[in-house]
């Protein structure tokens, strides 16, 4: 492990990437900048939330601690909804009108939406329209057996986005041809050994493994973090989700946890490096 961590760390470095002032960002939300990649990872659901015409979306424990300690090791940047609102929500009991689910926003609200405004600032200052970039979306599952895994990996965001590309005839654009087939195969070997060895396996849709149920799509009026990470210019989107004792075991297991998140990082680099 110690050597995937040291892996992940030669694979993620990076310029350091422009910063952008704190008070840019939305009062709502904590965001950390990246400091020696040029990867961005968000934890949507890390409070109770409203969610338009379902029952209030109930907090992923966890995901934002992970989120923070996966950027601490990778230097990668991080953002989730702040102390403050998420301490509020958790006093009163009820979601706050003004912190709209991320993960399921219609089109007319992305413009003016403080997630998106994060992805969007932070893409910007890590590199021109080339540069390769992956956002990371963690998000908390119910542990087998409803879920037959204890890892879905959702690649849909970029597969839509290849699809909407090549079906547009589109050039430079387009990105490069089979990248979330080419990162699901990276994932697959990269993570599925290690979770074996812990007596749990995955869904990435590789050579090895079935396609997960949640894909990170939403129905088409709505956009999930990774379809709005992809259409403001990162070149890799994942959406992991995660079962909780998965996420309790790593985050009382520091080994683990950087295990995991190298071997994400170290996955990505042997797509695009």
């Amino acid at each position: 492990m110690a050597a995937a961590a040291a892996a992940a760390a030669a694979a993620t470095t990076a310029p350091p990437p422009t910063c952008t002032p704190a008070g840019a960002f939305d009062p709502l939300l904590e965001v950390r900048l990246p400091t020696r990649s040029r990867i961005f990872i968000s934890a949507p659901h890390n409070m109770r939330l409203h969610r338009d015409g379902h029952d209030d979306h109930q907090d992923e424990v966890y995901t934002s601690t992970l989120a923070h300690k996966f950027g601490q090791h990778l230097g990668a940047g991080s953002v989730c909804w702040a102390a403050e609102v998420r301490k509020r929500v958790r006093e009163s009991g009820s979601a706050e009108a003004a912190a709209r689910d991320p993960n399921f926003l219609l089109r007319a609200e992305l413009d003016a939406n403080g997630w998106n405004a994060a992805l969007r600032a932070v893409r910007a200052g890590l590199g021109g329209a080339d540069a390769r970039c992956l956002h990371v979306d963690l998000h908390g599952a119910r542990d087998p057996p409803h879920w037959e895994v204890d890892v879905q990996l959702g690649l849909g965001a970029m597969e839509q986005a290849e699809a909407a590309a090549a079906g547009a005839g589109a050039g430079a654009g387009a990105g490069a041809a089979g990248e979330a087939v080419k990162l699901r195969r990276a994932l697959e070997a990269r993570l599925r050994p290690m979770l074996a060895a812990k007596g749990w396996d995955l869904q990435a849709g590789g050579a090895e493994t079935a396609r997960p149920t949640l894909n990170g799509v939403a129905t088409p009026d709505r956009f999930t973090m990774t379809e709005q990470s992809v259409a403001v210019g990162y070149s890799h989107a994942i959406q992991v989700e995660m079962s909780y004792r998965l996420r309790k075991a790593m985050v009382e297991e520091p080994e683990l946890r950087e295990a995991f998140a190298a071997a994400i990082s170290v996955a990505w680099s042997d797509c695009v490096f």
